[in-house]
């Protein structure tokens, strides 16, 4: 079943409706999976999840009935932020470096402000398939 995820504004439980409001997932409802008025959709909102029927389809929202609430069990309880190569700048959960690897100083900086460091092994990864590693590693130290 697919999932979406809610702005706890657009979530009206004394009538029993959410509303879908991010234009991506109007399309990726309608566009990628083709779900229709009557078909089913898993909502959450980081804290519940609901399955729902949905009820009304436009390009700029869709509105579902909810069937069920239940507490969320699988969102997690962080926020992961990606930076790829270097941000100092900013409040960063990880960092992936760039190919030439991360130099001794800047691993030191890090280690300085209190950053841990965790190996993916010698294989040397994509950018991208190293934060679906790392995302995954988190997830299941949190879980």
């Amino acid at each position: 079943m697919l999932t979406v995820i809610a702005e706890k504004e657009n979530i009206d439980e004394n009538n029993g409706k959410i509303l879908i409001k991010d234009r991506s997932d109007c399309n990726h409802v309608q566009n990628v999976y083709r779900l229709n008025i009557g078909d089913e959709l898993r909502v959450i909102d980081g804290e519940y999840e609901y399955f729902t029927k949905i009820s009304e389809i436009s390009k700029k929202e869709i509105a579902v009935k909810i069937l069920e609430k239940k507490e969320d069990s699988y969102s997690l309880s962080i926020n992961i932020d990606i930076a790829m190569g270097k941000k100092e700048d900013k409040n960063i959960l990880y960092i992936i470096g760039p190919e030439g690897g991360i130099t001794a100083d800047e691993v030191d900086f890090l280690k300085n402000n209190k950053a841990i460091e965790i190996s993916l092994g010698k294989r040397i990864l994509r950018a991208e398939t190293a934060a679906i590693v790392v995302c995954g590693i988190i997830a299941n130290f949190y879980i």
